[in-house]
């Protein structure tokens, strides 16, 4: 339960520290009635932690000569293994979105890590590496610590695999705890490079937290221009926003002045704004980090222009989310923490229970955390948000969420969840909707969700009448067979991080690099969606090239392969948009936060096909 290194309790074993966690029983009323009738009050609670916190002071005084001993030869030999070792440097080159790097570089010296940074461009390894790159050496006291975080891929033992490979054969819960993919250069979606020798040149240390640093190039006459695809971007999106300007975007890219714009950059025009406009821009690129450049002229060399049916405003989105039961806590949380803190921008938050007395015509985006929602909305509230969304609004389902949202009862997307793709490559009938939460941590009981409860549901329509036809079984092969479910999920994914392609040409992945990556966890598999109903703008990558980091079942790789990470279908004026996987994780799948704000604020109207570049046909 210690290999995914995501817990409080992981933080101080790579400092050298010992991570433990008391879990003393807790009671969450005045008193607790036990199983075996004895009462256990809040007071006898309190005293057992006082005790427990009480005996390891004691402890550590005891052995303190040996404990400050094991600390000092943990950093000593951390800084001799980094001399050693093949990987002798890890930079990350200050390129693409250079928000999300220096947003890693000063993450990793917050936690103790030497970073310097470098003042002017340097090669290393005959490549060639921007100023402003971060450089993490390995021979320092945090190498494990460094190294934990940014390998590619930490293996989990053979011995360890072989037996859960075992125990998923005889249908018994795995014994993997949590994630098994991490690396967060891959989450963060930038580029890191480990080089055999420590790179030359002027560097300087990073200190400090992050704090984002954004300028304007000039003063506009015309415009001001802010490349889309960065966090930084994001940032000056909903801050622009909450300030009340008027915000253009384009669908397509465009080229001014010899810079080539990327499709979604954002544009505010000077005279559809306040005369307060160019201060106003002025201080939200400052907070917000993001790279703004005033033009005096309309003029583009290449690409659309500022007038063409390609270019839409933007509109401030009151948004709506689903909260409390069915909903997961930990998607609506995290979706939550995105947007508000993130993002700065104010959510609404509804309890599934209160939604038929809601007005959503006084919002224009609606989300659903990943949950089971399908018993918790009755068909009049089904009812009356499908009305919402041909109406205009936009429905962002997450994970569990489609399995609702793709239902026969409901019909928004047109990608039912998959069942077990046979051996044999004939097509998997498509599984019954699935319980609360599926895709979400909450879909994995206990420490694997490899049982055959959710497969039971997934199509079984009672037991046949009369004696089943006789049967001779030559082998054990024959028995197993026989005994294997007509139909079932795949078994569930601990968390995997895997490769996502995009197609550039959606208005929903304007800004987006070519490949994501996605952390994938439950057991849930969607179909593609049609394409006489929608489209599915980011599939997830071949079988060859699919897994990133992490382990994963070898049915799910070959079945994961080319399915939908992101599906999209236009209703009436609205638009319903569905990710497979959770692109919120834990907040810290930074990587996807663009695509997930495309889908929160990008579309402009239109539905059918779907979305703003179809506004020239309608032209």
């Amino acid at each position: 339960d210690e290999f995914y290194p995501g817990y409080g309790a992981s933080w101080p074993w790579f400092y050298g520290g010992m991570g433990m966690t008391y879990e003393n029983a807790s009671v969450r009323g005045l008193v607790l009635r036990r199983s075996d009738e004895t009462l256990y009050g809040y007071k006898e609670s309190v005293n057992k932690h006082f005790v427990a916190s009480i005996a390891t002071c004691e402890t550590a005084l005891n052995y303190r000569e040996k404990l400050l001993d094991s600390f000092y030869r943990y950093q000593v030999t951390a800084i001799e293994e980094g001399q050693k070792e093949a990987v002798k440097e890890y930079l990350l080159p200050r390129r693409g979105d250079v928000s999300a790097v220096d947003k890693l570089g000063h993450l990793l010296s917050e936690h103790g890590i030497d970073v310097r940074q470098a003042k002017e461009a340097f090669k290393n390894g005959g490549k060639d590496y921007p100023a402003g790159t971060y450089s993490i050496i390995l021979a320092q006291p945090r190498k494990r610590f460094i190294r934990a975080l940014l390998d590619a891929d930490t293996p989990m033992e053979p011995e360890f695999l072989k037996e859960q490979e075992r125990r998923r054969k005889k249908k018994l819960p795995d014994q993997i705890y949590d994630v098994t993919g991490w690396n967060l250069p891959m989450s963060f979606g930038v580029e890191c490079v480990g080089t055999a020798a420590v790179s030359q040149g002027s560097f300087e240390p990073v200190t400090g937290a992050y704090q984002p640093r954004g300028s304007v190039t000039g003063r506009a006459e015309v415009a001001y221009l802010v490349p889309w695809g960065t966090e930084a971007a994001g940032r000056f999106l909903t801050a622009a926003l909450r300030a009340n300007l008027r915000v253009l975007t384009a669908n397509k890219s465009f080229t001014q002045a010899g810079r080539k714009y990327p499709s979604g950059t954002l544009i505010v025009m000077v005279k559809q704004n306040p005369a307060s406009v160019h201060d106003a821009v002025a201080r939200i690129a400052t907070t917000s980090g993001a790279d703004v450049v005033a033009t005096n002229t309309s003029w583009v060399e290449d690409g659309v222009n500022f007038g063409s049916g390609n270019v839409g405003a933007v509109k401030k989105p009151a948004i709506a989310m689903a909260w409390d039961a069915p909903a997961s806590s930990a998607s609506a949380g995290q979706t939550r923490f995105v947007l508000e803190r993130q993002y700065g921008y104010p959510v609404t938050v509804i309890r599934a229970s209160s939604f038929g007395a809601v007005d959503l015509e006084k919002f224009q985006v609606l989300i659903l955390p990943s949950g089971g929602y399908m018993g918790a909305f009755s068909p009049a509230v089904t009812d009356k948000s499908k009305s919402w969304v041909r109406g205009g609004g936009v429905l962002v389902g997450i994970g569990g969420a489609l399995s609702y949202l793709s239902s026969p009862q409901v019909g928004l997307l047109g990608v039912p969840q998959e069942g077990l793709a046979p051996e044999t490559g004939k097509p998997a009938d498509a599984a019954k909707p699935a319980a609360a939460g599926t895709g979400s941590p909450a879909a994995r009981p206990g420490a694997g969700a490899s049982g055959a409860a959710p497969a039971a549901a997934a199509g079984t329509s009672g037991a046949p009448s009369g004696p089943a036809p006789g049967k001779i079984f030559n082998s054990m092969e024959d028995y197993e067979k026989a005994i294997k479910a007509d139909r079932e999920l795949p078994d569930a994914v601990a968390g995997v991080l895997v490769r996502a392609k995009v197609d550039p040409e959606t208005w929903i992945t304007a800004g987006l690099p070519e490949t994501l990556y996605v952390l994938v966890d439950g057991r849930a598999i969607y179909a593609p969606a049609k394409q006489d109903r929608g489209s599915n703008p980011i599939l997830f990558a071949g079988p060859k090239e699919l897994v990133a980091s992490g382990y994963l079942w070898e049915e799910n790789r070959k079945q994961l392969a080319y399915k939908p990470f992101l599906t999209m279908e236009g209703t009436g004026r609205g638009m319903v948009v569905g990710f497979t996987a959770d692109p919120n994780f834990r907040a810290y799948m930074d990587g996807l936060n663009v695509a997930f704000l495309n889908a929160v604020f990008r579309y402009t109207g239109g539905g059918g096909r779907g979305g703003a570049e179809h506004e020239e046909e309608r032209q």
